[in-house]
């Protein structure tokens, strides 16, 4: 039987309200395509939105219903490894880091059709706060089986 967890939903709820706060900021506060100097020569904020995968692939050639069945997929096994798990509190972060992150990025493709992408370190592909969630979850994850 699936329990809750609330360390692993606390930190996905969390991740989730700000990752929707910073995009509802960018959008309010920035027209699409517009970047502006939020440290200077190292952070930039540029609102773009992205209709593919990760770092823009695949633009228009995915259909939403894919994106919904791939987040519903990874969620659930999400939940059946912390379940399985011996659910140590690295574990249990990281699994909410990664949900809410899917989940951020899933509410902006079933309303805008695309993810909302801001933070832009001019080296690397603009991404997101649930982009961020997602990858430090996963490495938090990596690290942990590597040291088992």
């Amino acid at each position: 039987m699936l329990r809750p967890d609330p360390l692993s939903d606390g930190v996905a709820l969390i991740i989730l309200f700000f990752d929707q706060l910073t995009k509802y900021l960018v959008r309010g506060f920035l027209y699409q395509g517009q970047s502006v100097v939020f440290v200077p020569r190292f952070l930039y904020l540029t609102y773009i939105k992205n209709p593919g995968i990760s770092f823009g692939l695949f633009k228009g050639k995915i259909p939403f219903l894919f994106y919904l069945l791939l987040s519903l997929l990874a969620i659930g096994m999400l939940v059946i490894f912390l379940q399985k798990a011996q659910r140590n509190q690295a574990q249990r972060i990281a699994t909410g880091l990664i949900t809410g992150g899917i989940l951020g990025n899933l509410i902006d493709r079933a309303r805008f059709g695309a993810v909302i992408d801001f933070l832009d370190f001019r080296v690397w592909p603009i991404f997101n706060l649930a982009d961020s969630a997602i990858t430090i979850g996963i490495i938090i994850l990596l690290v942990w089986e590597i040291k088992k």
